[in-house]
């Protein structure tokens, strides 16, 4: 589909909507990714890591609304995201 038949098809907040929900799946799928690698890096049992996988949405929206900064590294975001996550919610 083309950007003209797209604008034609759906209102410009439809769009955003759209973008928006995509944008948020892409960013849920880095979190797992990045939990993934913090349970392989840290040895966590799979009690641990489902834990901390259930808490990917929550991540995913942190990350985007609260630590996406452009001057950091995103990798770093992560480890840092995941690991207060880890620690402040999972290990407790």
């Amino acid at each position: 589909m083309t950007n003209a038949e797209i604008e034609s098809k759906y209102t410009p907040d439809e769009i955003e909507e759209i973008y928006r929900y995509q944008e948020m799946k892409y960013t849920i799928e880095d979190a797992n990714f990045h939990i993934e690698e913090f349970v392989d890096w840290h040895e966590l049992t799979e009690e641990e890591a489902q834990k901390l996988h259930n808490l990917a949405d929550e991540m995913a929206y942190q990350y985007l609304y609260k630590y996406a900064d452009c001057s950091m590294p995103e990798n770093s975001v992560w480890e840092a995201l995941v690991e207060t996550y880890y620690y402040d919610k999972v290990k407790e």
